[in-house]
């Protein structure tokens, strides 16, 4: 048994676990010997995944498919709370709308806020209220959580209130020797935004694999409240943080976004 399975138990619950960052959490948990409760909404990938990793590491796995962006969808993962010892608990699940504001309907601005913002909060409430014993807490910001972000408005915005509320919970949960860490990556190769036609070629950023994000935080739980994943994305966040003026990074941000977008969107 791990270090990291000794440490919270045996069960984790991963959202958004079907692809991205979200898989590579469910790859790397099943490697420590972590059981999975795998959310999202594809459920056919997620029972592929999930047999895979079972055959693998000998671990067992729940699938259990939701829309988080649905409010109502919610209730069947309370139950799995009361049902089973999930120790660890990583609000992956996340949702940003590139584009100018208002081109987006008022519907998906709504869903866009209930998955990034009201989901995790509800998830970590029956998490904490549920589990007595030491527990993990992991929630996915970004580097745009620093700074308002032109073409990402609300997803800047609901990272900024995912960073804010993980850091406030790191100091509180301590104090009953539970872990929280913010994982606030910059540009990572996921399916997040949703749109083929947007050409990241032309953000002139790096670009880091899912799979090295992931196991950054793994690692890191437990020893400060917030991790940035690599270099370039730490200088630019202390560069956000400490010197840039607010503005000129507001503005620097939407210039190279601005390229990349459809017409459509813009």
């Amino acid at each position: 048994m791990s270090k990291k399975n000794e440490k919270y138990g045996n069960w984790a619950m991963v959202t958004g676990a079907s692809s991205g960052i979200g898989l590579a959490f469910c790859k790397q948990l099943a490697e420590k010997g972590y059981n999975l409760v795998m959310v999202a909404r594809s459920v056919e990938k997620m029972e592929k995944e999930a047999s895979e990793l079972m055959g693998k590491y000998k671990v067992d796995t729940k699938v259990i498919g939701v829309d988080l962006s649905d409010a109502k969808a919610l209730s069947p993962l309370e139950h799995v709370f009361t049902q089973l010892n999930i120790a660890l608990l990583v609000n992956n699940a996340g949702w940003g709308q590139p584009g100018v504001f208002k081109k987006h309907t008022l519907d998906n601005c709504l869903r866009e806020t209930q998955l990034n913002i009201n989901t995790p909060l509800t998830l970590t409430k029956w998490f904490i209220d549920n589990n007595s014993e030491r527990k993990g807490l992991i929630f996915l910001s970004s580097i745009a959580a620093y700074m308002g972000s032109p073409y990402l408005a609300n997803y800047s915005a609901c990272k900024a209130w995912t960073l804010n509320f993980g850091v406030s919970l790191y100091h509180e949960l301590k104090e009953e020797g539970s872990d929280v860490l913010v994982l606030a990556p910059g540009p990572t190769k996921t399916g997040m935004f949703g749109i083929d036609n947007i050409d990241f070629s032309k953000i002139p950023m790096h670009w880091m694999k899912a799979e090295d994000v992931a196991k950054l935080a793994i690692k890191n739980l437990g020893k400060k409240p917030v991790t940035v994943p690599g270099l370039i994305n730490k200088i630019m966040k202390f560069m956000m943080a400490k010197i840039m003026p607010r503005s000129f990074a507001q503005k620097m941000f939407g210039s190279m976004m601005k390229p990349a977008m459809p017409n459509s969107i813009l």
